[in-house]
């Protein structure tokens, strides 16, 4: 769109300064020395401060522009903080093209492009200041950093993120024939890392740090395995908002990765860490204003329910391992949201996985169920298919199983669960 009043400026400064004494004169009768200025002002946004003569058509292109906006966008100082480090990043930025294909909902997309512009709506963007404490944990300020990578309250969700970054590196080098633990035995020590882009160095800073933090430990890890020779130490740092630290393709490199498939796995790891960040932004909406998951998913494609009339504030029903309670099978599929309660009058949300079963793991071999703890109950009228927080999986509440519980499934939430059920308030 931008092309036609750049084709017409072209045309109106070559007729206006056209040598020829007819094409002088109409050109000055039809005053198309203004209509020049006037095009010039739709494409720059400014009059010119210099003659026409001076003006230089071929200045006028849309990288130039697209350049010129991003500067202006980057020289705010609060919603441009750390948006150079994603400029000509095709990895970083791959979800902005084809966000469906990347497992992302309509509300989950535009949740991400407001963390990626720092218009979250938490209550330092709201007054401008990083002065209002954090209404969870009441220990820092409440801004984007703080709920993303600090939060006490949102301490879960950060793991959560944290873990399913390393399940992806242990799955990427297990099936390059690497023996992979959770614990510094290891040739390549790594380790991971998910912090805020504030600015351009900041990944790059929080590299530096892993390794001096576990460079000591090499002599450790020599101890632990006599066959190994040579340790090397690696920071694996991640954007919050799905930057990819460029430093960190060279130990995919180091691993064995093909070339072919390293900007395939490196678009995985920032999808990864985006979304974890998307489940954290929308764990703390939910705690603060009681918006409900299906409330920031309503617009997902598949058979979620709605959003139930009025849920239980900040109460939540955790069932454990140690309750006889229904199981909920895995199935493939692209819908992500609540699930029904066998109780009419409830419906059940997943809450973050057991670190037996993860959740959006396939079926084990012993059993066609996998349960899934814990689970939480909220008053509503819906029955129905859940979406897994693990995108291309939905769960399914199947008949109860043992003896009677100590709660009815799909009861309200009382105090007697017994005393290995947590609350938190």
């Amino acid at each position: 769109m931008m092309m036609i009043p750049r084709i017409q400026f072209k045309r109106c400064l070559a007729l206006a300064l056209s040598e020829d004494e007819i094409t002088s004169v109409l050109a000055k009768e039809l005053r198309l020395d203004g209509q020049a200025r006037g095009l010039w002002r739709s494409l720059t946004g400014d009059l010119p401060t210099c003659p026409l003569e001076e003006l230089n058509p071929n200045s006028v292109t849309s990288r130039s522009i697209r350049n010129e906006e991003f500067e202006k966008w980057a020289a705010l100082q609060w919603h441009g903080l750390g948006i150079r480090c994603f400029k000509a990043d095709k990895i970083s930025n791959s979800w902005l093209k084809n966000p469906w294909k990347k497992g992302l909902s309509e509300a989950e997309f535009t949740l991400a492009l407001k963390a990626r512009t720092r218009t979250f709506p938490s209550a330092s963007h709201r007054t401008g200041c990083s002065l209002p404490r954090c209404r969870l944990c009441h220990n820092g300020p409440e801004s984007l950093g703080h709920l993303t990578c600090a939060c006490a309250a949102l301490k879960a969700m950060r793991l959560e993120r944290h873990n399913a970054i390393c399940r992806l590196l242990l799955r990427v080098a297990s099936s390059l024939g690497w023996t992979c633990r959770s614990e510094p035995k290891l040739a390549h020590m790594v380790d991971i890392a998910v912090c805020l882009e504030s600015e351009e160095s900041t990944l790059l800073d929080m590299e530096f740090f892993k390794r001096a933090k576990y460079l000591p430990f090499t002599s450790v890890a020599k101890d632990l395995d006599p066959s190994i020779r040579c340790v090397q130490v690696w920071g694996f740092p991640m954007g919050a908002r799905g930057k990819w630290h460029k430093p960190n393709t060279n130990f995919l490199r180091k691993l064995g990765v093909p070339e072919c498939k390293l900007e395939e796995k490196a678009k995985q790891f920032s999808m990864l860490a985006l979304y974890g960040t998307l489940r954290t932004c929308k764990t703390f909406n939910r705690l603060v204003t009681g918006k409900t998951a299906a409330e920031d998913s309503s617009s997902s494609a598949g058979d979620g329910p709605g959003t139930p009339s009025k849920p239980i504030p900040f109460a939540w029903y955790l069932l454990n391992f140690g309750h006889h309670l229904p199981s909920c099978e895995l199935w493939p599929g692209h819908v992500r949201g609540w699930c029904k309660a066998s109780t009419p009058g409830h419906k059940v949300r997943v809450h973050p996985p057991s670190p037996f079963h993860p959740l959006g793991s396939p079926l084990v071999p012993a059993g066609p169920w996998m349960i899934i703890t814990p689970l939480e109950l909220w008053p509503g009228h819906v029955r129905g298919w859940c979406r897994a927080p693990t995108p291309g999986f939905k769960v399914r509440a199947c008949p109860q199983a043992g003896p009677p519980p100590v709660q009815t499934f799909g009861s309200p939430v009382t105090s007697g669960l017994g005393r290995n059920t947590p609350w938190e308030l």
